[in-house]
Formats: structure tokens, C-alpha cells, sequence
């Protein structure tokens, strides 16, 4: 049998032709890059894609608002969850009307992109993390989709941590009071752990899966996501199997191969 070779992360992020990574609890929290953020992208340059389940920007803006912390991913190489479920929603309703709940900025994109938003008469409803959604919004969209209006969702995620691993609510949470009202709900999911953004990333990158490595501090949309898809996970963060507290941690770690 022979032996398992060890290499330094570092080495083994350089030597990768898509190094993958989350953000929200990964590269920033509470508005704040966490430690090594910056370092992976100066080690990874253009070999480094953002795939995140975040549902309030388009990449556009977060590449700006992340510039603006001293973390440089340019727009084309931020994958988000939210501009996916807003893509797709075009392409399957392209002379359809939709009610996006999300903030405004995302509705604005929405938009740009060509989608005719309606709270009336919708064909289909998109769930965002919507920040500024009200009971009255809530409780409309709810009664759509007990007539079968049927509803696409950014992400599954329930919370994602704040700087002190406290929990920010986030599209699950919306979801969830959906499926207690009506628990019998249907929807279709695109965010992580579903394979989409990994496989975005994979093809606008040109890499091969197994070529490929997965930062991210969620074991089941990250890991299990990635593993999904042949790429392989590393896992940081609070959880009890994380490698690492944080990516600067992780650089400096020898993994086995």
C-alpha cells in the first residue's frame, strides 16, 4: 500500500486550476475580512472563484463592496446564488411576470436583466433573502402559492454567521415559515448544496472537478456540495471537523493528498 503524500494548502491552492471559496463566514463577516482572506486571493490571482449562496447582491455589487475592504475579486468571477435563481427564472418564464422578494438593489437587477416584476398576478415567485420583507408581501406570496404559483429559492441556508459565530437569519429562515403555513409546498432550490454554482464555476473556469478545491465553513451546503460534484471540500470555521479556524490557518497547513 502506498503511502499518502502531504503537501502544504498553500502549495496544493496554487498547484489547483479552480480554488473555490465561500464568503460569508470565510472571506468576511459582519462587514469585516476574517483572517487570510486577503492572502488567498493574492496566492490564487484569477484561479480564485467566490461561489456563495448570498441572495442580496449582484455580483456587480459585491465585487464593489468587497474592493472597498481591500479584498479585489473582480464581478465574472462571483457566483451567487441569488443572480442564479433570477437566470433561471428568466429562462423558463421569458414573457412571464415574477414576484421577487428581495432587497431592492437584487429587484433592480432583476430588472436590468429583462424580468417584468409583479405582486398580482405572478407566474412565478423567487425567494431571496429579503431583508425588508413585510407581513403584507409575505402573506401575499404565501396566498399565491396555495393557488400553485410555483416558487424558485436562492438558497436553503437558514443562518450564516456573524463575526462572533452568532447566527444571521437567512433564506431558509423565509422558506421555512412558508412550509409552516403551507406544509405541503413545493419549490426547486439552486443555491448550495444543489450543484449549480459548483458546476458554473467549473465551466467558466475550464477546470476539472477533480483539479479543483472547495473552501467553505458549512459541512453540508460546501462539503457535501462539492463532494457531490467531485471537488474536494476543506471545511473551517466553528464546526467541530473543521481543519481550520480560518483560511489564514488553513495556508498554513500540510494536507494529505
Amino acid at each position: 500500500m502506498s503511502e499518502r503524500k502531504c503537501i502544504g494548502f498553500s502549495a496544493l491552492a496554487t498547484e489547483s486550476s479552480a480554488v473555490l471559496v465561500d464568503m460569508d463566514g470565510c472571506m468576511i463577516a459582519s462587514g469585516q475580512p476574517l483572517p487570510g482572506a486577503k492572502d488567498l486571493i493574492n496566492l490564487c490571482r484569477e484561479h480564485l472563484w467566490l461561489v456563495s449562496n448570498n441572495s442580496s447582491h449582484s455580483a456587480d455589487e459585491l465585487s464593489h463592496y468587497l474592493r472597498g475592504l481591500g479584498l479585489a475579486i473582480p464581478a465574472q468571477r462571483i457566483l451567487l446564488a441569488g443572480e442564479l435563481v433570477l437566470e433561471e427564472a428568466r429562462a423558463r418564464f421569458p414573457d412571464g411576470a415574477a414576484m421577487i422578494l428581495a432587497r431592492r438593489q437584487l429587484r433592480e437587477y432583476a430588472r436590468s436583466r429583462g424580468i417584468m416584476e409583479t405582486d398580482e398576478k405572478p407566474d412565478v415567485i423567487i425567494l431571496t433573502r429579503d431583508v425588508h420583507l413585510d407581513y403584507r408581501r409575505l402573506s401575499l406570496a404565501i396566498k399565491h402559492l396555495s393557488k400553485g404559483v410555483p416558487l424558485l429559492v436562492a438558497n436553503p441556508d437558514i443562518s450564516h454567521p456573524d463575526m462572533d459565530g452568532d447566527p444571521v437569519p437567512e433564506t431558509g429562515s423565509l422558506l421555512a415559515f412558508m412550509k409552516t403555513v403551507l406544509p405541503t409546498l413545493e419549490y426547486e432550490v439552486f443555491g448550495k448544496p444543489e450543484p449549480r454554482l459548483f458546476q458554473c464555476a467549473l465551466t467558466q473556469s475550464g477546470a476539472a472537478p477533480e483539479d479543483s478545491l472547495m473552501i467553505g465553513d458549512n459541512p453540508h451546503t460546501d462539503c457535501d456540495g462539492a463532494k457531490a460534484v467531485g471537488i474536494r471540500p476543506f471545511l473551517i470555521g466553528r464546526h467541530a471537523n473543521a481543519l481550520a479556524p480560518d483560511i489564514a490557518t488553513l495556508l498554513s497547513l500540510r494536507v494529505s493528498l
